[in-house]
């Protein structure tokens, strides 16, 4: 089983449904240049539909779909010369589109593809996304996101939020016992500060601002040996593509091969 967490935390399959991208067939533009590569080349062109989840999908006004699971994707169907562009749409029909097999192409959570019998699936892994809860000090006598919702409802520690986080539902925790920053670095040094016991946050953002802290001095060598952290859950994205697509078992597995040359070359990132 590649995927750890609790199912009673928080509409955690909402949360896996957020941060997956379908790709349906469209004769609609090339949104990148093509590269090409050592394998096959494919006259497909694909819409790349998708919802904001920061950070690892989000829209900018002047650059469009960005992030590492945008940037991965683009660059593995780039290898293969299959053009694509960007759309949005909303989560309950993008997951229609699925369940009906509308999609040529998907990244999904390979703990729920059995949900959607019109694709196959590739064995290696796309994407690692991981969320710990971090403290300061001895590591934290908890096992998942509900030992943490109940150490706050009992009165034993602050959780720290970022705003627009839906990691833990607003109303889950009692008495006051969450602190709520704009922004993952503001929430870091809140931490190490002692405003709040437990901070929930990707690996990914997490080091990243340890490592701008580390840079600017603002966190003393002492203070990085307390940091301590305990896995939430981890979840592990694989490529589908739609029995449809003519030589879908070729088209996958060339797939494979651009992600793992990629993966290789250091070329994209990996969580």
């Amino acid at each position: 089983m590649k995927i750890k967490f609790i199912p009673n935390v928080v509409a955690i399959y909402f949360f896996l449904s957020l941060i997956f991208i379908s790709l349906s067939h469209a004769a609609d533009r090339d949104g990148r240049v093509n590269h090409g590569s050592k394998n096959n080349s494919y006259d497909f062109h694909w819409e790349l539909p998708l919802t904001n989840y920061p950070p690892f999908v989000r829209h900018s006004a002047e650059k469009g779909a960005i992030g590492p699971i945008v940037e991965t994707t683009h660059k593995v169907l780039d290898q293969l010369n299959i053009g694509y562009s960007d759309s949005v749409f909303p989560l309950g029909e993008r997951t229609r589109m699925m369940e009906q097999g509308e999609p040529d192409f998907v990244i999904w959570t390979d703990a729920y593809t059995e949900r959607f019998p019109h694709f196959i699936w590739s064995e290696k892994v796309i994407f690692d996304i991981h969320l710990n809860v971090y403290s300061m000090g001895e590591k934290l006598p908890i096992n998942d996101i509900t030992d943490v919702i109940r150490l706050a409802n009992e009165g034993k520690g602050k959780i720290i939020m970022m705003k627009g986080d839906v990691i833990i539902p607003p109303n889950a925790i009692k008495n006051g016992n969450v602190v709520i920053y704009d922004s993952v670095f503001q929430a870091v040094e809140g931490l190490i500060k002692g405003d709040g016991h437990y901070l929930l946050a990707f690996k990914r953002n997490f080091d990243a601002v340890v490592s701008q802290l580390m840079v600017y001095n603002r966190i003393q060598p002492e203070q990085l040996s307390q940091l301590t952290h305990t896995p939430a859950y981890s979840i592990q994205l694989v490529m589908g593509i739609n029995k449809r697509v003519p030589k879908a078992t070729q088209v996958l597995k060339d797939l494979e091969i651009a992600l793992e040359d990629l993966q290789h070359q250091g070329a994209v990132a990996s969580n």
